[in-house]
């Protein structure tokens, strides 16, 4: 099953519209995020990371997908087993 969401109706749940420069990184089995600087701000916990487009990240979790936010946050909880970044409000996630 192929679903859209729309990212206006969770954009209140993101925080923001941007990421301030984080970026995936792993540290031994578990991925989380790194400031510009190399510094871990967001704990590796996830299986895998996307990076950030339009304020929300997509993270995997005991083999289903979920989005946080630039502070760490699941605002779309792991349920999918597909997940596409957001682009222009819009993602491709499968069921």
């Amino acid at each position: 099953m192929l679903i859209s969401i729309v990212l206006g109706l969770i954009t209140s749940c993101s925080g923001g519209d941007k990421a301030p420069g984080l970026f995936p990184a792993k540290q031994g089995q578990l991925w989380g995020y790194i400031n510009p600087k190399g510094k871990m701000v967001i704990e590796p916990q996830f299986d895998a990371a996307k990076g950030f487009h339009e304020g929300l990240a997509a993270v995997e979790v005991d083999d289903q997908w979920g989005y946080i936010n630039p502070k760490g946050k699941m605002v779309i909880q792991p349920k999918f087993d597909y997940a596409r970044s957001f682009s222009e409000g819009l993602v491709e996630i499968r069921m």
